[in-house]
């Protein structure tokens, strides 16, 4: 009886999380609309934007409305209008210069990225577009004629594909293959920027020498009787905001021609010659792969390189160094790794970070170019972490713009100005779609505490009822049926969780977070029935999350402090009394409640992080306190009823601080005892001890009749029943054993 009305309860509360489920679909649903709907009102804006910066068209006079030339510019406008720059990376134009080199080292994320040799080749970007499609999402750079590589345009994306609903009008289904594409960069010879020459010791000691004596030219160069050039002045980069057009990039040409000077010349143009000559060993200096932005347009590899025959621009720069070191282990006792590993780890390293840098290109560079122009917070010259301004022919092009236009051209200053009010109508755009995202997760948030509540009545029936769950230890096994939750829960703590009645995330919806406050407010509130550990009906966590640029989607917990317990004597699970009289203070043991301490350490012991309270261990306790939520928010909370229903919990024998005090103190000297331990392996032997402590109660392993009898009589009619039989029978043994002593003794009573 009792198991079909648990049943009967679970399936209605599953109809209420099929409700809930309805309400996330239509909460996506109103999300697509609003996307879409954004980028059809921003593509006109950014087609605009894209004829301002390289000056295929000029700006109207309603764009100017409040326009004033300053700096130089002014003087000229009498005379006539002067000479823009360079347009936004091209030769020769109009718009403005520089425009999105200037942009992307101004990006926090991207500037790192970017070394003085790829601020070169984004000299001459034009446009960063952003293409969605209902598989994916893609990035297209648009470049004009440079001499690096033959492309126009290199696009990078993202596609994944999903099962089909699992009925009409339902979620997708789950993602079937996630599918990355990118442009194959067509380098022109001896230009890629993936690569290098990597300068041999000698060769480096020789021109240390030949720059501390100034006369090691070489025997091969003396004796042609060569005299050595003077090199080509090359001018100084200007910031890409400033001054008359910068001069164009050396001539691979004319560097070819001073390199045949001299025998050092030569070989210099043959390390640089290109991959092709390298392979097909025509001599020449090594090359090695190199950092570079570029990186970010490789496709994902798919194998490895035949024996190394080539030079694999997919390889990260420090490959070589490692490939070296297992060289120089191989034949030893004691071998490194195989590569595999560590070429899988890499490719998903590599794989997060591309995925990291297309996130910001869609959702901070191209909706914000203007504001990251005008930043002024690219990194300057020399700043690169390897402080070379020049390196193999490449000059250094600064990002970093100086805040004003008094320096540019009277044409560059009058697009940017229409710019700058075109950034206005894109900022107004996204603002918009934030405030449609945050009102439909307000709706989301409301239909969900609604049926929420409906769950609760279920379980526990509406306020004021008598105490008691229709669906026994439900939240239990909810939350034992989760990777980051059931890691908490500790044998000790099963029988307090037991009388847990609801699990509520309480947002504060009162404002939207924004760029300058971007902060968002939550409660974790676990309610409780009366129960026999402590006095409190509902345990807080009050979190402050915060919201990077005011996003409502990108969360880190900043801080979060909970409300003390109110134990009673004795009960404090947080703490485990030494057995015996006088046996010391209690110690602090791992428990499901010490994630609402704010005690020092409460947050390592919850979730057993090894370390004591060393930085790597806080942090690492902080990660998980932030996976738990996550966790809490995306499942267990929308679909406690399934969770539940697949965990059966044995609510006969469930833990408590008492019967599990020797498992306790036995943790603990492993817990002091065992940094030096793998942390899984410890788990399993402390979880097949208490699977062997259950099983020894639950077979009497005390000794005594009481364990089987508690388990005959603690069901239903049925086990009444048996249990009355089993007593019978046992009582009708005993009396058939005093009958056969009985005559056995008047037999033999001469004896």
């Amino acid at each position: 009886m009792a198991a079909k009305q648990e049943k009967r309860v679970l399936a209605a509360i599953e109809e209420i999380e099929v409700q809930v489920e309805t309400a996330h679909t239509e909460h996506q649903q109103r999300l697509e609309e609003a996307l879409v709907d954004y980028l059809a009102e921003r593509g006109p804006l950014v087609e605009r934007r894209y004829e301002l910066v390289t000056g295929r068209s000029e700006p109207t006079p309603e764009e100017l409305q409040g326009f004033k030339p300053q700096g130089a510019a002014a003087a000229a406008e009498g005379a006539g209008g002067a000479a823009g720059g360079k347009a936004g990376g091209g030769k020769g134009g109009k718009g403005v210069p520089f425009f999105w080199l200037n942009a992307l080292c101004s990006q926090e994320t991207l500037a790192p990225l970017i070394t003085p040799r790829d601020r070169c080749a984004l000299e001459y970007l034009q446009d960063v577009r952003y293409l969605r499609g209902p598989m994916g999402m893609q990035v297209e750079f648009l470049f004009g004629p440079n001499p690096y590589f033959n492309n126009q345009v290199l696009r990078k994306g993202i596609f994944v594909r999903r099962a089909p609903a699992s009925r009409p009008g339902g979620p997708p289904g789950d993602i079937e293959e996630i599918r990355e594409e990118a442009t194959v960069i067509d380098w022109k010879p001896g230009r890629s920027l993936l690569v290098r020459a990597a300068e041999p010791a000698a060769a480096r000691k020789g021109a240390a020498k030949k720059a501390a004596g100034g006369g090691g030219g070489g025997k091969k160069a003396q004796g042609k009787g060569a005299k050595e050039p003077a090199p080509v002045p090359r001018a100084k980069r200007h910031h890409g905001k400033h001054g008359a057009p910068p001069p164009d990039l050396p001539d691979p040409e004319e560097e070819e021609a001073e390199e045949e000077a001299g025998a050092e010349e030569e070989e210099e143009e043959e390390a640089e010659a290109g991959q092709e000559e390298v392979a097909a060993g025509g001599g020449g200096g090594r090359r090695r792969p190199c950092p570079s932005f570029f990186r970010f347009f490789l496709p994902v590899e798919t194998g490895s390189m035949a024996k190394r025959k080539e030079i694999d621009p997919t390889r990260d720069p420090d490959d070589d160094d490692e490939e070296e070191e297992e060289e120089e282990h191989e034949g030893g006792e004691e071998q490194l790794p195989s590569g595999a590993a560590a070429r899988a780890a890499a490719l998903r390293e590599r794989q997060t970070r591309d995925g990291q840098v297309l996130d910001v290109l869609i959702k901070h560079v191209v909706p914000r170019a203007v504001h990251l122009y005008l930043a002024a917070g690219g990194k300057g010259p020399g700043s690169h972490p390897e402080g070379h301004e020049e390196e193999e022919g490449f000059q250094l092009v600064s990002g970093t713009p100086a805040g004003d236009m008094a320096s540019l051209a009277l044409t560059a200053q009058r697009a940017l100005y229409a710019l700058v009010g075109l950034q206005k109508q894109l900022d107004a755009l996204s603002l918009a779609l934030k405030e449609r995202e945050w009102a439909s997760a307000v709706q989301l948030r409301a239909q969900a505490a609604k049926l929420g509540e409906q769950r609760r009545t279920l379980l526990v029936g509406p306020a004021g009822a008598p105490s008691g769950l229709s669906v026994p230890a439900f939240w239990l096994r909810a939350l034992k049926a989760t990777p980051v939750g059931g890691s908490l829960v500790q044998h000790r703590d099963e029988r307090c969780l037991s009388y847990l009645a609801d699990v509520r995330m309480v947002w504060d919806e009162r404002r939207m977070p924004s760029p300058e406050e971007p902060l968002r407010l939550a409660t974790l509130e676990l309610e409780f029935l009366p129960n026999p550990y402590f006095s409190n009906p509902l345990l807080k966590k009050h979190f402050t999350f915060a919201a990077p640029g005011g996003s409502l989607n990108k969360l880190g917990v900043k801080e979060s402090h909970s409300e003390p317990i109110d134990w009673l004597p004795d009960r404090d699970l947080t703490l485990r009394r030494p057995p015996g009289e006088g046996g010391g203070a209690p110690r602090p043991v791992p428990s499901f409640f010490q994630f609402f301490s704010n005690a020092t350490g409460a947050l390592c012991r919850a979730f057993h992080v090894p370390g004591g309270q060393s930085r790597a261990a806080q942090e690492a306790a902080l990660d998980a306190q932030e996976e738990l939520i996550a966790e809490l928010v995306n499942h267990l909370l929308p679909m406690a009823g399934r969770l539940a229903a697949q965990c059966a919990v044995d609510v006969r024998d469930l833990g408590d601080e008492q019967s599990d005090d020797e498992a306790d103190e036995s943790d603990e000297e492993e817990d002091e005892e065992g940094e030096e331990e793998d942390g899984e392996e410890a788990a399993a032997r402390r979880a097949a001890r208490r699977a062997a402590a259950a099983a020894g109660r639950r077979r009497g392993a005390d000794g005594s009749s009481g364990g089987l009898l508690r388990r005959l009589f603690a069901g239903g009619t049925a086990s009444y029943v048996m249990g009355a039989f089993v007593v019978i029978m046992f009582l009708a043994q005993i009396l058939v054993f005093m009958d056969t002593l009985e005559f056995v003794r008047s037999k033999y009573r001469w004896v």
